[in-house]
């Protein structure tokens, strides 16, 4: 049975999480778990007060889930640090995905930097699905952008082994750099090398990408291998555009140019500004085991 958590702070961001979740969880007759965290660094007072509350709007919203949308729900309310405790939740129950709300924007600041969001994909061994987008219907299109590294490799079969239910086309995308002559910008470089230039690049990339492939046993729908002509985040925004796509997904590491969108210069630029969902995946991903943890 997959298992899917929402973290919840009750505000209008939260509801597009749970609405995604509960779509989830129907589409794959799943277990979906409502959590709110209480933070423990104020009165006692106050926590147990905030504490006694949130269990009544969490059974609350449960019973709605079990009642109207035929969901098997449960929920939990955690006290301490929220991603904290989001991260060990998700940990120790063997949780296949946690969803969470579109990050909290502001006109004259931002601040994604710090948040639970931003803190819980950094921290949390369990793929992360921010639900920017309203949500209406299971996914049908997936876009997976990959570096060809291990890590994109994970993503890659977090992406295709997932349960979403009804399963949804899947496309790749994959930028490289210029040629190193045009990088160099050598001058006595005449308008056909430019091109022969251009077409061995691409030549290479989409025969590297073949080779990342071939032993994912993956046959994405569509690829789209592109030179890097702007900020990476916008080159996979418009390519999501481009296919449709009404996910992102992309895995979490911090080495390379591409792998920077994640918790890097750029990655703000997708998860702050993209308007479907980003699914982030951890390095070393794996399935759960049949069976492994339940829920309380």
């Amino acid at each position: 049975m997959s298992r899917f958590i929402v973290a919840t702070d009750f505000s209008t961001r939260s509801d597009r999480a749970l609405r995604r979740g509960s779509l989830l969880a129907k589409a794959t007759q799943g277990a979906l778990t409502l959590v709110h965290v209480v933070d423990d660094d104020q009165p006692r007072e106050l926590v147990e007060l905030e504490t006694t509350e949130a269990r009544k709007l969490l059974a609350s919203q449960t019973d709605a889930l079990r009642n109207i949308d035929g969901v098997d729900a449960s929920h939990y309310v955690a006290q301490g640090d929220p991603f904290q405790a989001i991260a060990k939740f998700a940990e120790d129950y063997k949780i296949d995905l946690v969803v969470l709300g579109p990050h909290r924007r502001q006109i004259l600041k931002d601040v994604f930097i710090g948040t639970t969001a931003e803190r819980t994909i950094r921290n949390t061994a369990v793929p992360v699905l921010m639900a920017n987008a309203l949500p209406a219907a299971p996914y049908r299109h997936i876009l997976v952008a990959v570096d060809l590294s291990e890590n994109s490799a994970d993503a890659l079969r977090c992406a295709t082994q997932l349960n979403w239910g009804e399963k949804p086309a899947l496309s790749l995308f994959h930028a490289y750099g210029a040629p190193e002559h045009l990088m160099r910008g050598v001058m006595s470089v005449s308008e056909a090398d430019v091109q022969r230039y251009l077409k061995e690049a691409q030549d290479r990339a989409e025969a590297s990408v073949a080779a990342f492939l071939r032993p994912l046993n993956c046959r994405p729908v569509r690829q789209l291998v592109e030179m890097i002509d702007t900020e990476p985040s916008l080159m996979i925004r418009r390519a999501a555009k481009t296919i449709g796509a009404d996910m992102v997904v992309i895995g979490r590491s911090e080495r390379s140019s591409l792998a920077k969108l994640i918790l890097g210069s750029t990655s703000e630029a997708v998860l702050q500004s993209a308007d479907i969902d980003v699914l982030v995946v951890p390095r070393g991903w794996a399935p759960h085991p049949s069976g492994a943890g339940e829920p309380p």
